[in-house]
């Protein structure tokens, strides 16, 4: 086994505390097989050239010298263990790798003590599924993507994001349904439960929510006009600053809350994000009608957003791009900024258009049957 800093190798060799953690010494053996698995399923997965050659870069020179507790998805039931991990170019803290899938960027702080490694287990070693509510910290970022279908995202987190359960839910779910489904059910309850829960409800925006197998977190992808989706996460705060400003960066309008967990952060990282703080980073007078479709994403019932498009309105009356923001404020259902924008608005054809929009359906006669 390559050579431990002095605390690990202490921890080592106190079997007790060992055991009490969760943890398995790796042999050789054992190690190379683990760092083989990392590095064959990582060449396998999609991610931006930078990202990825980053991540890989850091695969080849890691240590995993320990091995703690093993985790199934609840449907297709694909295995992921906690990895404790020395990283030669930042020795002075163990590193915990979540799934043999997960990004190594993405890997969670251990610490540099044995309280410390002890405290980063049972943060992710928990098994409370806390109700949508019970959560200390919410947060919510935008992605453009382009895809018009759910199943293709779902499908991306089924194949290729393993430290999320696949155990998901719809719309049409205010709180996650699987709470009340025994673990140990059977194919043919499993197979009806699935059905009923995919449902989307038709007042709410198209949607798919998951847990994250290790901090039990919860991630909502609400699908929303002109190629936007929000995900939506519901979280503890963890001790993975370290992590995440590795992950995202430190910087005004690209970094990720800081006490994020990284199974959460971990799937954040494909393709762009649109954050709270970028978002309000921009000059209002710089806006276009993408900004305000992100902000009626991001923040739908906000007062701010609501002051942002009557700004917009005002501001946008003799311009071409009034018809844009028209667009995106009956996406977003705003109909009395609708009335707004009739009774201001320069555009005579825009205003004749938006009248007969605004106009109330005619009452249909009811046939009374002889």
């Amino acid at each position: 086994m390559e050579k431990l800093p002095a605390w690990v190798a202490a921890l080592r060799e106190d079997k007790e505390l060992t055991a009490r953690l969760g943890l398995r010494w790796l042999d050789e053996e054992e190690q190379t097989a683990t760092h083989e698995l990392w590095r064959s399923t990582w060449n396998q997965v999609p991610y931006d050239e930078d990202f990825h050659g980053r991540c890989a870069k850091r695969l080849e020179t890691a240590i995993p010298v320990a091995r703690g507790l093993t985790r199934h998805r609840r449907l297709g039931k694909s295995a992921s263990s906690i990895v404790v991990v020395i990283d030669p170019d930042e020795p002075d803290v163990l590193w915990l790798s979540l799934s043999h899938a997960m990004p190594s960027l993405a890997w969670a702080v251990g610490g540099s003590t044995s309280d410390e490694l002890a405290a980063a287990l049972r943060y992710y070693g928990g098994s409370d599924a806390k109700g949508v509510d019970g959560f200390s910290r919410s947060d919510r970022l935008v992605k453009p993507i382009d895809v018009d279908d759910i199943e293709v995202i779902q499908n991306s987190v089924r194949g290729l994001e393993l430290w999320i359960d696949d155990a998901s839910w719809g719309s049409a779910f205010v709180d996650d349904p699987w709470t009340t489904v025994d673990t140990d059910a059977g194919m043919l309850v499993l197979s009806q439960v699935i059905g009923r829960v995919g449902e989307q409800d038709r007042g709410r925006r198209p949607s798919v929510s998951y847990r994250t197998l290790w901090s039990r977190s919860i991630l909502t992808i609400e699908q929303h006009s002109f190629g936007l989706w929000v995900f939506a996460i519901k979280y503890d705060p963890a001790a993975d600053r370290r992590a995440i400003e590795k992950l995202a960066g430190a910087e005004l309008g690209s970094r990720l809350p800081p006490d994020l967990p990284v199974d959460i952060a971990a799937s954040l990282m494909r393709g762009d994000s649109l954050t709270r703080e970028s978002i309000r980073m921009r000059e209002t007078s710089s806006l276009g009608p993408f900004d305000l479709a992100v902000r009626c994403a991001i923040d739908p019932g906000e007062a701010s957003t609501i002051d942002t498009l009557r700004w917009a309105i005002d501001a946008w009356s003799g311009e071409d791009k009034i018809r844009s923001l028209a667009d995106v404020l009956s996406a977003n259902n705003h109909t009395s900024l609708l009335f707004e924008m009739a009774a201001s608005t320069q555009d005579e054809e825009l205003r004749a258009q938006l009248v007969h929009w605004l106009e109330p359906a005619p009452d249909q006669e009811t046939e009374v049957e002889s």
